[in-house]
């Protein structure tokens, strides 16, 4: 007589699978609401940020539904903004741009934004930058009396990346990876050290927080409500020159954060050395790097 053996019992992952394709939308950037546009408006009563100045419920109504290819949408855009609503001593925008598509998906809120924002800035414009330090008038007397220090400053963002408050683990390491090849290729008086913030020791965090390079607050509340402190501290880190006068911050608020800073008041010298540090270290990264606006 012969025996049959019994069917092989099929993993879940398939024995399920036509059901679960089902309940998967077909386009993951669709923002499905079951809610009305008035019952997911936020409070923004006695918001203090420029996000509350510009957003209305006509404005939510047109564009929450949107969504940039990554799955960035409007709530994505204006949460630090709802959780962070006060500000002590500088009004905050209250919002941030998860890729660079979020300016043109969500252009409606973000022209009329960074025209208020930044006192009248229409969108016909275009910042001019001048990286000529022999073009900087003054800044190289200040009365050390009065200025302890000065610090130049910078974001640049990848291209081909979504930004920090929207990009996955695995971007955001191999950012870091590129990050890491370009500054170790760094000569001169560029040469310097990488550390990873979860390899640091107490004592190591001590040392680089007396140098002025890190500081006390590594993570803000708005860090946390934009989404940009996702698996802090994982794929994070900091490197500085030997002299420790040039730093440069991995996949914090920006894919890179540069800054140069010196001692004393002469602030065209710490500009001379921020703009030869920029012309070295964007080269070295195989991927074209821009600067896009930020706001926190």
């Amino acid at each position: 007589m012969w025996k049959l053996k019994p069917p092989l019992e099929l993993p879940l992952s398939l024995k399920y699978n036509h059901i679960l394709e089902q309940l998967t939308p077909r386009d993951p950037a669709i923002n499905i609401k079951k809610l009305s546009a008035e019952e997911e408006f936020p409070n923004l009563g006695k918001n203090q940020t420029y996000m509350a100045n510009v957003l209305t419920i006509q404005m939510y109504k047109r564009l929450r539904n949107r969504a940039t290819q990554s799955g960035f949408t409007l709530d994505d855009v204006i949460q630090p903004g709802v959780d962070n609503p006060e500000h002590s001593c500088m009004r905050t925008a209250g919002c941030v741009a998860g890729d660079a598509e979020s300016y043109t998906v969500f252009m409606q809120f973000f022209d009329p934004l960074i025209e208020l924002y930044h006192s009248g800035y229409k969108t016909n414009e275009k910042h001019e930058s001048d990286m000529n330090p022999e073009n900087l008038k003054g800044g190289s007397d200040l009365d050390g009396q009065y200025v302890l220090a000065c610090r130049v400053s910078t974001g640049r963002n990848v291209d081909d990346f979504s930004f920090p408050p929207h990009c996955s683990r695995g971007e955001r390491r191999a950012l870091e990876k590129l990050a890491i090849a370009a500054l170790h290729a760094m000569d001169d008086e560029f040469k310097g050290t990488y550390h990873s913030l979860k390899n640091l020791s107490e004592e190591d965090l001590q040392g680089l927080t007396n140098a002025g390079i890190l500081t006390d607050d590594l993570v803000t509340p708005r860090m946390l409500s934009s989404g940009m402190a996702r698996d802090w501290p994982d794929a994070r880190g900091v490197w500085h020159n030997d002299m420790k006068n040039f730093i440069v911050w991995v996949n914090k608020e920006d894919h890179l954060r540069i800054i140069s800073m010196q001692q004393g008041g002469n602030l065209k010298q710490a500009f001379t050395q921020y703009c030869l540090g920029l012309k070295k270290v964007l080269p070295l990264l195989p991927l074209k790097v821009k600067s896009v606006i930020f706001l926190t």
